[in-house]
């Protein structure tokens, strides 16, 4: 008797075998970090201070969908005219807990791109009242909606 074959349930989860054939490629990319931050967030999971809702919504502002939407529907906002691959720059952001990582193709497009978001993130941490650090370089990253992978994020880590 042999036995009944039963569904793949694996065919339900998304198909991500385009990241084994994808090497990480140079990008220019960005790593920001949010100094004060884990004050604030000590303080308000202690109820002393800021409740922790204000701290997450700094956070959102600086790392949304949106933003990464402006350049899929308009493209380079910063010097349009400058020399680009692809259209939406391949801008991606990931952030996690108080440190964001930004990336954008190797084009004079993508790059003033990518500094110009910087400056704005700047701005609008002081206006909150918080400082940054990072830096901006170049390296291999595989940078996607999903997934960050490669030797340069390690190295922003590092």
């Amino acid at each position: 008797m042999s036995r009944p074959k039963l569904p793949h349930t694996h065919s339900t989860l998304p198909d991500r075998s385009y990241l084994l054939s994808r090497r990480p490629s140079p990008v220019a990319y960005a790593f920001l970090d949010v100094l004060g931050f884990k004050k604030l967030v000590e303080a308000a999971e202690a109820g002393t201070k800021t409740p922790l809702n204000d701290a997450l919504e700094v956070l959102r502002e600086l790392g949304s969908a949106a933003e990464r939407g402006k350049f899929e529907k308009h493209g380079p906002k910063c010097c349009p005219q400058s020399k680009y691959v692809q259209r939406n720059l391949d801008f991606q952001i990931t952030q996690v807990s108080d440190c964001f990582i930004v990336s954008s193709e190797v084009s004079p497009a993508g790059a003033i791109n990518l500094l110009n978001y910087c400056w704005m993130v700047v701005l609008l941490l002081l206006h909150k009242g918080f400082l940054c650090r990072g830096y901006v370089t170049k390296g291999p990253i595989s940078h996607t909606n999903e997934h960050l992978i490669g030797t340069g994020y390690h190295k922003a880590l590092g």
